[in-house]
């Protein structure tokens, strides 16, 4: 397991929130193989607008680092792009912001063709934002507009169209995949078997109830993958199930987590 820093920041007003998003992070965490060493949390009335953390935090980061050494620093929140590179570059560790996190989790859990595709496209377009936002933010400090070109310009433009042509051919694909997806629920909706699905919070326990329903009917060779685990279930499933003589269509959905980002729905 990789060595993390657990870093958030709980602000004025939101403790009780903070708490709960702190330990949901902490799981995510285990969910993706690193072990948390440290938690290091500033309590602040606003977050600053270079690092995240204050100048003293930042300082006591980068010792926590080098002390229980660290391989990388997981922040609790969303970060901007500048941040997560000055971050990088002070503690001298890998510097990771919940998105980032949770697109780590769904790279290791995507197994089908379709999962993996979205998995791809999200990183690119969270990779395309950060980039284009780290260069708006560099030429902004040097004092760069259109009218004068940043440094490393030609690199990032070239980086960023390389980028949006692989964005497309994955919106073709996926297009292609959500066509027959499409074709197969048209066939499953014209059957008379109604439709349930299984909705809630991830690793609340959907895919292990689907699966005890299924072993009523001694389907043990049906059942879903299931695990104790944040997102161990990326694709969805459906199965015919029943109880006596009521057959239905069942469904194993993807669970949710709190305010995931629209960039990963």
């Amino acid at each position: 397991m990789r060595r993390g820093i657990l870093a958030g920041i709980s602000l004025k007003g939101e403790e009780r929130r903070f708490e709960g998003k702190l330990e949901e992070c902490r799981a995510l965490c285990e969910a993706c193989g690193i072990e948390v060493v440290d938690t290091i949390v500033q309590r602040s009335r606003s977050i600053d607008p270079r690092m995240a953390f204050r100048a003293g935090k930042v300082q006591e980061l980068t010792a926590a680092v080098e002390g229980l050494d660290a391989e990388l620093v997981v922040f609790s929140m969303d970060l901007s792009a500048g941040m997560i590179s000055r971050l990088t570059e002070e503690t001298g560790a890998a510097v990771i912001d919940r998105t980032g996190l949770i697109l780590e989790i769904f790279s290791q859990r995507a197994r089908s063709r379709q999962a993996k595709l979205q998995v791809e496209l999200a990183k690119l377009n969270y990779a395309l934002s950060s980039r284009t936002d780290h260069s708006q933010q560099e030429d902004h400090a040097r004092g760069g507009s259109f009218r004068s070109r940043g440094a490393g310009e030609g690199r990032t433009a070239g980086t960023l169209r390389t980028s949006r042509k692989r964005i497309a051919v994955i919106r073709r694909e996926l297009d292609d995949l959500e066509h027959h997806y499409r074709v197969a629920e048209n066939r499953r909706g014209k059957s008379a078997l109604s439709r349930c699905a299984l909705v809630g919070y991830t690793n609340a326990g959907k895919s292990s109830l689907m699966n005890a329903i299924l072993s009523l009917e001694k389907g043990m060779d049906r059942q879903v993958y299931a695990a104790d685990q944040l997102f161990a279930t990326l694709d969805s499933s459906v199965r015919n199930a029943g109880f006596g003589t009521r057959r239905f269509l069942l469904y194993d959905m993807v669970g949710f987590v709190s305010d995931l980002p629209h960039t990963l729905i």
